[in-house]
């Protein structure tokens, strides 16, 4: 053999050689760090959470949406299974016009509705069944979140956005209080994901159906074309193609908004024939009446800084620079609309869409509760930052990256326990009032206690 060949034989023989297995996230570690973020969430959240004091206006509303319609069902089943001189519709539509607790929905989130009245079937007409929606809401929100880390960019960003989400203050005010936030927002996530993820006909109209229900839980999902066009932009095949995923995405969207029209008029129908009165709002009209009591007519551009200030607050000043920079990445990568993916075009769209409606209108004050629906993407921003911060560390850059991400979740943990431990003074003041009469600030809160 020839001096040549042997150096030919032995360069072969190194290429075939078995390499030393490099130090990288297996999908059962990665996936075993997400079910123990979830783990985490769902401790953070569940917390104490009987006694859970409810401390919002709009808590007592949806709160007072469920009871009715648990009652109604109660009413209407006691009616069914009773004998009597009339028909069963005529004794179903009699036992729920008159003594149902509380008040029909009427405010254009029946979805959300659904939800705390099926809880309150199996849990009882407590704040706690309305708070346990929130907190499992929350819950799969984190999960969701993981999930769509790891589909567009790796653990380096699903595990760290996981865990800023899953002690984000904002994201737990709304997952221990049963408001339409964090079901709202659970959907809406669900529904980025599979959107991402779709491939046929039956992904993206999944994906519109979990999108439809979001938008019955809370409307302020409204925007979602805009985003969905945005992100339609990085895979452009023509109008044509648009036009049809469009169309599969709208068809699924209004699949839950044609059903619960459909069961008021339903309802309306039974009342009708019954000869009972049916002077609630169907679905329909509940949206219209809520497009005229929030029509777009405060245009403050002065309070776009708003949302940046309630983040700093609510969430610490590191993550707030860290979504600050992570914008910079995500504006700056538009540029190369040809390198993008869907998942890319969607995290700008979801983020820069409610950032430049609601820093400047609002239906009343601006509130932090517009921007809910972001919370999520906020989260894999700050996370995406942090990633190519760390990448400055060459190296060590995992290193530094899980002490980073270790040092900001501690720094929220005297949150999490303020948050977590709130006294509840409900009960003494229901034992205060007992049955007299009742005037406060908080009048839906007061009155799912003590009666309206």
């Amino acid at each position: 053999m020839t001096s040549t060949q042997v150096a030919t034989h032995q360069a072969i023989t190194r290429t075939q050689a078995p390499v030393a297995p490099r130090r990288a996230h297996t999908p059962r570690a990665s996936w075993a760090a997400g079910a123990l973020i979830v783990l985490l969430a769902a401790v953070i959240r569940l917390w104490g959470l009987p006694g859970q004091p409810v401390l919002y206006f709009d808590s007592g509303v949806y709160l007072g949406e469920g009871a009715f319609l648990a009652s109604a069902a109660q009413r209407a089943a006691t009616a069914l299974a009773t004998s009597g001189s009339a028909g069963p519709l005529q004794r179903v539509a009699e036992a729920t016009a008159q003594g149902t607790d509380a008040h029909p929905p009427d405010i254009a989130k029946p979805g959300h509705a659904l939800l705390v009245a099926a809880s309150m079937l199996l849990l009882g007409k407590t704040a706690f069944a309305g708070t346990i929606v929130s907190a499992l809401s929350g819950i799969g929100t984190v999960a969701a979140t993981y999930a769509l880390g790891m589909h567009g960019w790796g653990p380096r960003v699903a595990i760290p956005a996981a865990l800023f989400l899953a002690v984000s203050g904002q994201h737990l005010v709304y997952s221990r209080e049963p408001l339409v936030e964090a079901d709202g927002l659970f959907f809406a996530t669900l529904g980025s994901l599979l959107y991402v993820r779709a491939r046929r006909t039956r992904g993206l109209l999944l994906a519109g159906v979990v999108f439809g229900l979001a938008f019955t839980c809370n409307n302020r999902i409204g925007y979602l074309p805009v985003v969905l066009f945005i992100a339609e932009l990085a895979h452009w095949a023509g109008w044509r193609h648009l036009v049809k995923r469009g169309v599969l995405i709208g068809l699924g969207f209004a699949a839950p908004l044609a059903v619960i029209e459909a069961a008021y008029l339903v309802a309306r129908g039974v009342g009708r024939a019954a000869g009972v009165p049916t002077e609630f709002l169907d679905y329909g009209q509940q949206l219209a009446a809520f497009a005229r009591m929030n029509a777009p007519d405060r245009w403050r551009p002065d309070e776009w800084p708003t949302y940046f200030v309630d983040l700093g607050l609510m969430d610490g000043l590191v993550v707030l620079g860290l979504f600050v920079i992570g914008i910079v990445q995500v504006v700056v990568q538009l540029r190369h609309l040809e390198r993008l993916r869907r998942i890319d075009m969607l995290l700008a769209g979801s983020l820069l869409v409610p950032l430049a409606l609601y820093s400047v209108y609002s239906t009343g004050e601006v509130r932090m509760r517009h921007f809910s629906l972001a919370i999520p993407w906020v989260m894999l921003a700050a996370a995406l930052a942090l990633a190519a911060l760390a990448r400055l560390a060459g190296r060590r850059r995992d290193l530094v990256l899980g002490a980073a991400t270790a040092i900001i979740c501690a720094l929220a943990l005297p949150r999490v326990v303020a948050l977590d431990s709130a006294p509840n003074g409900m009960p003494a003041v229901v034992a205060a009032v007992g049955s007299g009469p009742v005037a406060g600030t908080n009048g839906p809160v007061l009155a799912f206690y003590v009666g309206e």
